[in-house]
């Protein structure tokens, strides 16, 4: 009827596979299931649609999308249909996908950075997914990535210590600090703890409010 607007940007969870263990995970990733599209559904029944829908951007996430063992081919095929392309991703991943990175890069990644060092491998459930973490904005960055997002969903367990993740995020090349509130949606239906109270939210408001004179967050 022409009333509804095309989409700009469409978002596809690729896999539902993660080989991390996060308590507020949105998906409840883990495990691969058994009825993912082939690659041959995915490019016809997501790219090509979205190309005929005239939507511009793919926005790719999971689960953790590198662990779907065609995403560098679906990546080149959205990108000769003219399609640009963005991620959320742990980051853990993404130095070893260097060379597709750097010939179709994406317009913009987001990579999860909840806490500082051990803090954040805890709250990840795998050590090594802090330096992973940094390691993939400092990529993505080497790349050409234009805008890179370090995202923190903010919990209960990390709220009051967002003053000392700010000169990690300032100093890790990414472009923008992105604050998620937690939800109790997925697997953060179990752990309603993570919550922030009200009074953290204010606190956490006011931090934001103030971080902003000197970064984008």
């Amino acid at each position: 009827t022409g009333r509804v607007r095309r989409p700009l940007a469409v978002q596809w969870l690729v896999t539902a596979a993660c080989d991390l263990h996060c308590p507020h995970c949105y998906s409840e990733a883990g495990r691969r299931v058994a009825n993912e599209l082939t690659t041959t559904e995915a490019k016809r029944l997501v790219i090509d649609e979205l190309v005929a829908l005239g939507c511009k951007n793919l926005v790719l996430a999971g689960g953790e999308l590198w662990l779907r063992r065609d995403i560098p081919e679906l990546i080149a095929y959205a990108a000769s249909r003219g399609l640009s392309w963005s991620m959320h991703t742990h980051g853990l991943h993404v130095p070893r996908y260097r060379e597709i990175l750097a010939r179709c890069p994406p317009v913009l990644a987001a990579i999860s950075l909840d806490d500082v060092g051990n803090q954040h491998d805890d709250f990840r459930g795998r050590v090594g997914s802090y330096a992973g973490a940094l390691e993939g904005i400092r990529v993505l960055k080497e790349i050409g990535c234009p805008e890179v997002v370090a995202g923190t969903t903010v919990t209960r367990r990390n709220a009051d210590r967002l003053a000392a993740l700010f000169p990690v995020v300032a100093d890790s090349g990414a472009d923008a600090w992105g604050l998620h509130l937690f939800a109790p949606e997925g697997r953060g239906h179990e752990h309603l703890d993570l919550q922030p109270t009200p009074d953290q939210l204010r606190r956490v408001a006011a931090f934001a409010q103030r971080k902003r004179r000197s970064f984008h967050v």
